[in-house]
């Protein structure tokens, strides 16, 4: 515990200081990460009482303040590592679209229990491998599915004997979610997957997605954009994703474009009104390569992808969306003019 308090302790140095520090401070603690998994999802009080139950110290009152900042930051981040851990820790692969359901307020039964069929169906008492199917986000779920739910696992865990089959429901928000108490014997909390192993897989694997971000304003985001898919040979084709955000108009919007191997996807990401669900939808198309939002679905080709974030105060837009800044990022500087481009044409506005 010592070590966990002297993370504490650096934090509390750096409070005073830009936001940006200590979320990076805090990306670097693998121990102070550890400890804020377990009680993230709690309220303030119960992170105090788990630090004193701990320590002799006391944790006086004027860190509060910075311990809603550390929690405010750091549930997305978390929350986005630990799900994609589980696939790591069991079968060292990434999740195919169609063994991960993301739930929401209108999922339907009827969606999960396809879900179930096709984990029973690839894991019979003579397969050979193993795929583990995950249904997260239960938490969102009206109480009457939650309810269909656990009686079906239940059933199937008392009648499928002597068939194996990896399925994990991920439950975000307090351990003791009414949901979560049913499974108690079942109950695991794998450790989540470090920033930096993330990165790595996602620079590896998928390679034609770059993150484009820039100091300031006005550097040419779009433009080089513009230049690269130029250089290779292809159109860009730009969805603009701002305000409130509606994962139905985005695949429609999607579906519209219609992209081919000839063209290039820009999403021109603007400030949202839930950041941490646009993260989750774009995990879901670029990684799942699929999509949903009731009847619509969209199944994402093979296309170079340049995601531009815009600029905002202290960078909260780029901090609100941890999957997505994990992908290879081509960050513009400001260089004095020494990199500024000028049509030959006279009558050009482009720069």
């Amino acid at each position: 515990m010592i070590p966990v308090l002297r993370e504490i302790d650096v934090v509390h140095k750096v409070i005073s200081s830009d936001l940006q520090d200590i979320l990076q401070a805090l990306k670097k603690s693998s121990a102070l990460l550890d400890f804020l998994r377990e009680v993230v999802d709690d309220d303030l009080r119960n992170l105090i009482d788990a630090v004193e139950e701990h320590s002799e110290q006391y944790v006086m009152e004027s860190t509060v303040s910075d311990l809603i900042e550390i929690k405010r930051f750091f549930n997305p981040v978390l929350k986005g590592i630990f799900r994609k851990s589980l696939y790591f820790n069991t079968t060292g692969t990434v999740p195919r679209a169609n063994q991960v359901l993301f739930c929401r307020k209108d999922t339907t039964y009827d969606e999960i229990s396809l879900l179930l069929s096709r984990c029973l169906q690839k894991q019979t008492i003579w397969a050979t491998d193993q795929s583990l199917f995950a249904i997260a986000n239960i938490e969102l779920l009206p109480s009457e599915v939650q309810f269909s739910l656990h009686n079906e696992i239940r059933r199937l865990s008392k009648h499928l004997k002597g068939y194996t089959f990896l399925l994990c429901l991920i439950c975000r928000g307090h351990e003791n979610h009414p949901f979560l108490d049913q499974f108690s014997d079942m109950l695991s909390r794998p450790t989540p997957l470090s920033d930096i192993k993330l990165k790595q897989f996602l620079v590896e694997h998928l390679s034609h997605v770059k993150v484009i971000t820039s100091d300031v304003p006005g550097l040419g985001k779009s433009e080089f954009i513009q230049r690269k898919s130029i250089a290779e040979k292809k159109r860009p084709m730009c969805i603009h994703i701002s305000g409130s955000f509606n994962r139905l108009s985005i695949i429609e919007e999607m579906i519209k474009v219609n992209l081919k191997n000839y063209h290039v996807l820009h999403l021109d990401i603007g400030v949202v009104s839930d950041p941490v669900e646009l993260d989750l939808f774009l995990f879901e198309m670029i990684v799942l390569r699929y999509a949903s939002a009731g009847s619509t679905t969209y199944a994402l080709p093979y296309n170079t992808i340049f995601i531009e974030i815009a600029n905002t105060i202290e960078d909260e837009l780029g901090d609100s969306l941890p999957t997505v800044t994990c992908f290879a990022r081509e960050h513009l500087q400001w260089n004095d003019y020494n990199d500024l481009r000028a049509s030959s044409e006279i009558n050009s506005q482009h720069k």
